[in-house]
């Protein structure tokens, strides 16, 4: 069906799925198949025997099942918004394994799909659309889904100040010589225009690039990985993720017509996008980058920064 990504799971994760898949279908899978081992999330193909296949994600011991239960949902919320996104039919745990069972959608990744992708581009906006039309509670990604507690940040405000600003120092890039004086100074004027600014919160799938899509027959059959949906600046978070996934301008203009963005709405819109994605993603990276010593990397998340920054 495919190859794993990341090394194979050791043999304690398929005899877990075999037992997660006993409880659900009351007989044990006739085949399992790992297509992602990831750090956190590992997940399986398995063949059920009767009910067809299933798809299993599976966390180490001593997370919790958060995440997933956010993604059911955020799913449910979707698939009744006309999203073909895939059902979740059980969260839990297992031998203190948190764990996830969904619907296997068939289907061609975006990311390697060959056929007519300004159209799929144009799927994706109409998708991003719909996602984004669904009213959520608080900002972030983390977010009580039957509102009994308070949201992870109070405004987006609150956002900027506690989640993008404290990652962030100059003494990270002076000794590198990344990043002058001049480039700190419009990054803050940047910050500023970002905490003043107003957003309502909306669903994002936060992650809405090729990669997570499914196609048959050149059409957009399924929006998979939800974990990082997000309450959240929408649409901005999801603009600024496929404005920073290298579309082609035909490519781009097709999300926008998809989403039914205007070019007078996108120029207002571009400024608090590429703040945005400069503060969550460019400068993370580059600080990371640092971190490992990585020096020729950091140099290119560089010129990502100085590029967006060339506005002011």
């Amino acid at each position: 069906m495919g190859t794993v990504i990341g090394s194979p799971p050791s043999a304690d994760y398929y005899t877990v799925v075999g037992e997660i898949i006993r409880g659900y279908c009351g007989r044990p899978p006739r085949g399992v198949e790992p297509v992602v081992n990831g750090y956190i999330n590992k997940v399986f193909i398995v063949d059920t025997q009767t009910d067809g296949f299933l798809i299993v994600r599976m966390q180490s011991v001593g997370n919790t099942d958060e995440t997933y239960q956010k993604t059911r949902w955020a799913t449910n919320l979707a698939r009744a918004a006309g999203v073909p996104a895939p059902a979740v039919y059980q969260t839990g745990y297992m031998e203190q394994h948190p764990y996830m069972i969904s619907e296997y959608l068939k289907g061609i990744p975006g990311n390697i799909y060959l056929g007519n992708r300004v159209a799929m581009w144009h799927q994706l906006g109409e998708y991003a659309r719909a996602i984004n039309a669904i009213p959520t509670f608080g900002i972030g990604f983390k977010f009580d889904l039957d509102k009994l507690q308070p949201p992870e940040y109070r405004s987006f405000s609150d956002y900027v100040d506690r989640e993008l600003l404290p990652a962030l120092s100059p003494n990270y890039t002076r000794q590198w010589k990344i990043l002058d004086a001049s480039s700190w100074e419009k990054l803050m004027r940047r910050a500023d225009c970002l905490r003043a600014a107003v957003f309502i919160p909306h669903l994002a799938h936060g992650d809405l690039i090729p990669r997570n899509v499914k196609i048959d027959q050149d059409k957009v059959v399924g929006i998979i990985d939800w974990d990082k949906a997000a309450s959240h600046m929408a649409p901005y978070l999801e603009l600024a993720l496929a404005i920073d996934e290298g579309q082609t301008p035909p490519e781009s203009q097709a999300f926008f017509a998809g989403y039914r963005i205007t070019g007078a709405e996108y120029s207002d819109m571009m400024k608090p996008m590429t703040d945005f994605l400069c503060f969550k993603y460019h400068l993370r990276n580059l600080m990371a980058e640092i971190d490992r010593n990585a020096l020729q990397s950091a140099r290119k998340s560089e010129l990502s920064i100085r590029a967006l920054l060339g506005q002011d």
